[in-house]
């Protein structure tokens, strides 16, 4: 299959044939080999499968070329889906045929009923909206499935189909006409390549296709061929037959734009790199920004990291467009997604007064909130709807810890009814509590350090920076809270290599008497000495 997601259709060299099939001999056989061996080398970068002579499937020899269409610069495409607007489309190309007069009333009368639809303020009409338009820089590959018969190339041409899912049948019966002509022009000669630089070159060129192309046209045939033509009595105007080699290879309608804009080069606007259509993840709320699967992925994955998953908007520049649920499971992984249902879940019961999550941990299921009383259904847990704690009727909250910083922030930034508000909610003594309990946190942060033995909060007056603990009596260093030893503890401060060197006395105002214990200290030079310091150190 090309690249660009093109509709699978049922061309496989692998099909059984209908009816034996002869091998060329002598200067045919020589002829088409060497075909399929330039064919291999001159297109190897491109999609070709070949199916050579002696292959083990026992089918004749050929290939399928998957043929890209490169369109020129400023080239835009789009899609008509209402059949009232494909008919209109199906019968203006019609000329000369007295189509023309009837073609321009019925245009003029339906630009008439919509004017007065719009002037009345009723819903528009299918079709009266302008469609939008999408730059193409290449458009699917249309498909060359060939075969050699035993006389090519020297009597008959090769047997072949184009199928293609952008273009009507009338084009494709065109571009298989043409291929005859040009065999016509080569007879005798191999033709494959020549082929392939029509299709590669001069498709747009030959049909004539103009900028903006309506994908729409696909279903003309609907209305110039409509089903069982070939069996009604025409006294004039007979529709021409399609030629049965040109194949459309879509489903509907719906199929036909998407397969374009997979195949399609975009230039990603994050990254900036130019890659297949395919790779880029459409969203449904933003046609303006272009962006790759793989910076998509990025984005969405930090977001959904962070917990800012009920605002994810597109990646593109100051885009204030948001990103579909489906569209975030199309490109993270599973395992992230379910971290995204649930926050997203969580918010949305955050903003409902009446829900709440079950507090217990391995519960966390919603429960309803009823007169301040939430009972859970899954793990029947009665609890508070303000506190979470376990149900205690009217009785004031008792708050966590945890949950005083946000008591004290909500009451200190509250108007006075706000307060008073919380104040009957919680119990004036809860509120106080909080007050005291935050302040204090907050001296001690500011003033104290702690233990790094027994976490007690140590506050440091005056003297070194060694300092003793009043609960475990460790020694501990005040600038980096490193344990000392008790045999030396100066030693941290007079070794070259700590990062608390000659630091004993930072930030102390220096007395007459420390000048004479770091004198003492200095001229130590035995255990006696040593002792005596110990004894010094205790006494200051």
């Amino acid at each position: 299959m090309a690249e660009g997601g093109k509709k699978d259709v049922d061309n496989s060299l692998c099909q059984e044939p209908k009816a034996p099939f002869r091998i060329a001999e002598g200067e045919d056989l020589q002829e088409q080999e060497n075909e399929l061996f330039a064919l291999e080398a001159i297109y190897e970068t491109e999609d070709l499968e070949i199916c050579k002579h002696d292959n083990a499937s026992g089918h004749p020899p050929g290939g399928i070329f998957n043929i890209p269409i490169k369109t020129p610069e400023d080239f835009y495409v789009k899609v008509t889906k209402d059949l009232h607007q494909i008919k209109l489309m199906a019968f203006s190309a019609v000329r000369g045929r007295g189509w023309k007069e009837k073609i321009n009333q019925r245009a003029a009368q339906r630009k008439k009923e919509n004017e007065n639809c719009e002037s009345s303020e009723s819903p528009a009409k299918p079709g009266s909206q302008p469609q939008p338009l999408y730059l193409v820089k290449r458009l699917p590959p249309i498909t060359l499935n060939f075969s050699f018969p035993h006389d090519y190339p020297s009597v008959s041409p090769p047997n072949f189909t184009l199928s293609c899912c952008w273009l009507e049948k009338k084009n494709l019966t065109k571009l298989c006409e043409k291929l005859d002509e040009i065999w016509t022009r080569y007879a005798g000669s191999p033709i494959i390549s020549v082929w392939h630089d029509f299709l590669y070159h001069e498709v747009i060129q030959f049909l004539e296709i103009k900028s903006p192309y309506d994908l729409g046209r696909v279903l003309v045939h609907l209305f110039t061929h409509p089903p069982g033509y070939e069996k009604k009595n025409y006294s004039f105007m007979a529709p021409r037959p399609f030629d049965w080699r040109g194949v459309q290879t879509f489903g509907n309608i719906d199929e036909v734009l998407p397969a374009v804009l997979d195949f399609n080069l975009t230039t990603c606007d994050v990254c900036m790199e130019e890659k297949p259509g395919h790779q880029f993840l459409r969203l449904v709320n933003c046609t303006e920004h272009r962006t790759c699967k793989l910076c998509t992925q990025g984005w969405l994955e930090a977001m959904i990291k962070d917990g800012a998953v009920s605002d994810l908007r597109c990646p593109g520049y100051k885009c204030e467009k948001s990103i579909l649920p489906t569209e975030v499971a199309a490109v993270v992984s599973k395992e992230l997604y379910e971290r995204y249902e649930k926050l997203l879940l969580k918010t949305a019961f955050d903003i409902m007064p009446d829900v709440m999550i079950c507090p217990r941990t391995f519960c966390q299921f919603p429960v309803v909130i009823e007169d301040n009383l939430g009972l859970c259904p899954n793990c029947k847990h009665a609890f508070c709807g303000r506190c979470q704690n376990t149900y205690h009727g009217h009785s004031p909250c008792k708050l966590k810890s945890e949950m005083f910083a946000l008591l004290v922030n909500e009451y200190e930034s509250s108007t006075a009814e706000r307060r008073q508000e919380l104040e009957m909610r919680y119990g004036k003594m809860v509120i106080q509590r909080a007050l005291e309990e935050t302040k204090s946190n907050k001296w001690l942060e500011t003033n104290s350090k702690q233990c790094p033995c027994c976490s007690t909060f140590i506050q440091k007056k005056d003297g070194c920076n060694k300092m003793v603990c009043s609960n475990c009596r460790a020694f501990f260093c005040w600038l980096c809270q490193q344990e000392l030893s008790k045999a030396n503890p100066y030693a941290h401060y007079q070794h070259p290599t700590s990062a608390c060197s000659n630091r004993l006395f930072e930030g102390v105002e220096i007395h007459d008497e420390i000048l004479e214990f770091l004198d003492e200290l200095d001229s130590s030079e035995d255990e006696d000495d040593d002792d005596e310091d110990e004894v010094d150190v205790d006494r200051l």
